[in-house]
């Protein structure tokens, strides 16, 4: 997955986790840091569609491709403040991974594509059960983050 595309995910993680009341002062906290880091250094860049609708693949698309023109995926500051967000969150609510992933159930269709899809620690990129699919079923770039000790 590219860095890019970590820093989105981790946002949309983050705008997901970070509104709730319950959410932890650690994930609030590494949540707005990212979004301050990306508004300072990269202004012409909105993050409010994706806090709107954190769930949106067009906003998440949005974001990715403005992140993406200015220049952020080369940003390694970006980079470690999504994958501090993703730790707070894998740490203090791990429930908000639940909603990221792709999880099928009884599905029929001609054909099913997908790609780029992440499992941070304990979490579930792709399930499946009763798919009935005519065609190909396509799951590629399928990743994994390291596990910790984390509870």
């Amino acid at each position: 997955m590219d860095p890019v595309s970590i820093v989105v995910a981790a946002f949309a993680a983050g705008a997901a986790a970070g509104v709730k009341d319950t959410a932890a002062e650690a994930i609030k906290d590494a949540y707005f840091g990212l979004k301050h880091l990306i508004s300072q250094r990269y202004p012409d860049v909105s993050t409010s569609g994706l806090e709107r609708r954190p769930d949106s693949k067009a906003q998440q698309s949005a974001l990715a491709e403005s992140l993406t023109d200015a220049g952020a995926g080369e940003d390694n500051d970006v980079l470690a403040a999504a994958t501090a967000l993703v730790e707070a969150i894998v740490a203090h609510d791990r429930t908000v991974y639940a909603t990221v992933g792709v999880d099928l159930s009884r599905v029929e269709a001609g054909s099913l594509e997908f790609h780029d899809l992440l499992a941070v620690r304990d979490a579930t990129a792709f399930r499946a059960s009763d798919v009935k699919v005519a065609g190909a079923i396509n799951v590629s770039g399928i990743g994994a983050a390291a596990k910790t000790d984390h509870p």
